[in-house]
Formats: C-alpha cells, structure tokens, sequence
C-alpha cells in the first residue's frame, strides 16, 4: 500500500537503525543518550550515537545540553511509524488514517472536519483533538456517519 505524507517519505528514508532510535526517542519525549544507550542496548556500539546524529542533519531529533529530543517532524515520523504497525491488523474494509498538512499527531494542529483515528494514541485524531472535541462539532460528526465511523472508532473493537 503506497502513501503520499511527509512522514511516509521521510520514514522511507530512515535505516532500521535510525527508525528505531526515531520511535524509543518518541516513546521517552526527551532523553540522554546514555538513556537511549541503555533502552537500545543490544544494539551495536555506536549505533545511537551516529543515528541521532544522522537524525540530526535530517532535522527530526535535536540535542540542547545534552538531551536529545524529537522534532515537530520527528514527532510526525515516529507517530507515522507506529501507525504503519497497524496496517496488517486493520479489519477488512478500514483503511489506514493519515496526517494532513499541519498535523504530526501529538500537537494540535489545523482546524479539522473528520475524526482520523490514529492507532498510536487512542481516541486521538491526526490533528492531536480527541473524539470527544470532534463529536462536539456538528460538522465532524456528520462527517463521521457519511464514512462509516458512527459510535465506533477505528481503534475499537478489535483493532
């Protein structure tokens, strides 16, 4: 299944190795390397230190006294990693949500007229509101019904 977001491509640029330190950096929001060393540490020597500063250059992570962190994008990217876990798991006939212009999913982005489940953070959509501020709108719960969504979130029931 081909996508076309910012996250997608730039993920597709990633080694295995720079996609892992992407996520565990997502998963701690900030760190020293020696807590990435130690998270990742049957990796290789080495292997943390020279990805962060690849993922540097890239713009997704960077480091202010010694603690790295993820970018607005490197957010998107490790958010968009996890997304993709699900894409076997989805129930026939459901499709993987993805991010629009201006949303990374963790952050509050742009105005938005439909729920996008993401799978990663549950009952949140792609522009970081939560069903519930969704189902509040008239509009985005119209929009809900007209595609199939109802009561019942992409990542509920059995997702």
């Amino acid at each position: 299944m081909q996508f076309d977001n910012l996250f997608d491509k730039q993920l597709r640029e990633l080694s295995e190795e720079q996609a892992w330190v992407l996520q565990v950096l997502g998963q701690h929001r900030s760190a020293l390397l020696s807590t990435l060393e130690g998270t990742l540490e049957r990796a290789r020597s080495g292997f943390v230190a020279s990805s962060l500063e690849s993922l540097l250059r890239l713009g997704l992570v960077e480091c202010r006294d010694e603690v790295w962190r993820l970018t607005w994008t490197g957010t998107g990217v490790a958010n968009w990693r996890e997304q993709k876990v699900w894409l076997k798991l989805l129930p026939a006939g459901m499709r993987l949500t993805e991010p629009r212009d201006g949303e990374n999913g963790s952050e509050i982005g742009p105005s938005c007229d439909l729920y996008r489940q993401t799978l990663f953070a549950h009952g949140r959509c792609w522009c970081g509101r939560s069903r519930r501020e969704h189902l509040a709108s008239p509009e985005a719960a119209q929009s809900d019904v007209a595609n199939g969504i109802g009561d019942r979130a992409v990542g509920e029931g059995g997702v």
